[in-house]
């Protein structure tokens, strides 16, 4: 296997504690799980083991409609760290500011960073890539950039956003060490 920063693996909701396991004892310190949407046992196990969940979430009844069972789902996992972060923003109208005090009503905090419906974010995931991966010189790449100098400042970690592309994996057991004294953050 190349040598790589990045592992793409799956793993199911019941196996998710042990991947997790795997992926510290391979040195991986940051691990983003993503969760389909509203699959419930999905999303509390992830969040169980998160130390910063994030809420994607678009300025729409039917994004914003799923706030409360989000809500409740923190609860289930322990009343975990948590951030919304608004995303397919129109580029014109008020609708975030809406969605932004909505969340915000519902007791859920939202990343100051917010992401535009830009279509370097459909191109690049057309491509298996991240608007950042795609164009670092983007509009989108700076949403990307600014989001996660927010996130790392709040898990307390150093702010390095090295771009390389993925290594996909279809299994429970990443093969990959990382030299050093990893910290683990799991963002579900």
């Amino acid at each position: 296997m190349p040598d790589a920063e990045t592992l793409v693996f799956d793993s199911q909701p019941p196996r998710l504690p042990n991947a997790l396991q795997t992926a510290r004892e391979h040195g991986i310190d940051i691990v983003l799980v993503d969760t389909p949407p509203r699959s419930a046992d999905a999303a509390l196990a992830a969040a169980r083991e998160a130390d910063l969940v994030l809420i994607p979430c678009r300025p729409q009844y039917y994004d914003l409609e799923t706030i409360p069972a989000v809500a409740d789902i923190l609860k289930l996992a322990g009343k975990k760290q948590s951030l919304a972060v608004l995303n397919a923003i129109p580029i014109r109208g008020d609708r975030h500011h809406q969605a932004r005090r909505a969340l915000e009503g519902q007791g859920i905090p939202v990343c100051p960073q917010t992401f535009a419906d830009r279509r370097a974010f459909g191109d690049a995931g057309a491509l298996g890539l991240s608007a950042l991966e795609l164009n670092p010189e983007c509009k989108a790449a700076r949403e990307i950039q600014l989001a996660f100098k927010h996130v790392s400042r709040l898990l307390d970690m150093p702010i390095s956003l090295n771009v390389r592309k993925p290594v996909i994996r279809n299994a429970d057991k990443p093969e990959s060490k990382t030299p050093g004294n990893p910290k683990i953050r799991n963002v579900a």
